[in-house]
């Protein structure tokens, strides 16, 4: 499953724009630990901003690996009045929960994350991924002992004629050598000619006593 961390970079419009510039340059440099500081003193020196200086602090902590101290400042972010920035917070801490495989936990966080701000596609791509199911996992290897095991039955039971085999068997077993054809054409042969004969002394003796020539 992949899930995004991060959503965007700053949510402060406006502060000391000296303050704020290094903040954002010291996030361009890939120094989070420095712009998170930055971010923080914001929040404290302005109070109207606490919550996008928060998130954005937040992010910073992400970005540096230290999840628990950017979980809990998302998680106070959920009285935040700006509902984007309240989203973007709920979206963070629920991709934090399917890491941890609380998948329940993480799509209720998901669908609040919605309901507080419809636009956010990433909340919603994310609840997307969790309500698939997972793939079926391959087939575990063969286990090399039980295929030996399985081999040697294999050889050790006797194999029995393949079903071409019987019929070609039983076939041959019917078949009639030449000698026997050839005894069996001459007896043919004999017989034909012993009732020829019979036929012929039939007709002979009939045309005799006829008086009339046989023809």
């Amino acid at each position: 499953m992949k899930l995004l961390l991060l959503t965007l970079l700053t949510f402060i419009p406006w502060a000391s724009p000296s303050l704020m510039e290094l903040a954002q340059d010291a996030f361009a440099k890939k120094e989070f630990r420095k712009a998170g500081k930055m971010y923080e003193a914001i929040g404290e020196k302005w109070p109207e901003l606490r919550y996008p200086a928060g998130y954005n602090a937040a992010v910073c902590h992400l970005k540096i690996d230290s999840l628990q101290p950017s979980m809990a400042i998302f998680a106070g972010l959920s009285r935040a009045t700006n509902v984007e920035i309240k989203s973007r917070a709920l979206n963070n801490r629920a991709v934090y929960l399917a890491k941890e495989k609380k998948i329940g936990e993480a799509m209720e966080l998901l669908k609040q994350a919605l309901r507080e701000y419809p636009e956010n596609d990433l909340a919603r791509y994310n609840l997307e991924i969790l309500r698939k199911p997972p793939p079926n996992p391959p087939p575990p290897p063969p286990d090399p002992e039980q295929e030996n095991q399985k081999q040697k039955q294999k050889q050790n039971k006797p194999s029995k004629p393949k079903p071409t085999e019987q019929l070609g068997n039983r076939s041959e077993e019917a078949v009639v050598s030449l000698q026997e054809a050839e005894k069996l054409l001459e007896e043919m042969n004999r017989r034909e000619e012993q009732f020829l004969q019979q036929l012929r002394k039939k007709v002979k003796g009939k045309s005799e006593r006829d008086g009339k020539p046989n023809w």
